[in-house]
């Protein structure tokens, strides 16, 4: 089981991770004067807000599931190396 996944796509050839594999840092030479853009703090908020309102409940039904295996005669003598891995 996948808990979760986000993706932020950076706005253009002004991101500042310089990643080696960014095609967006040769486009910047095609645009020189294109203005910096940055995420403002309420949409940073809203994401962060939104990331947190979707994933919490599947992190914590994962986290139950966890404490059940790990309880005394539980399913925790039954895990497998690369259980937990897998359910990533």
């Amino acid at each position: 089981m996948k808990l979760f996944q986000l993706l932020i796509k950076p706005a253009g050839p002004d991101c500042n991770l310089r990643c080696g594999y960014c095609f967006y840092l040769r486009a910047g030479t095609v645009f020189p004067h294109h203005p910096v853009h940055r995420m403002g703090r309420d949409v940073l908020e809203e994401m962060i807000r939104q990331f947190f309102h979707h994933a919490l409940p599947r992190l914590r039904r994962r986290a139950a599931e966890i404490r059940r295996m790990e309880a005394p005669g539980g399913a925790g003598s039954q895990i497998q190396p690369g259980d937990l891995a897998a359910a990533r």
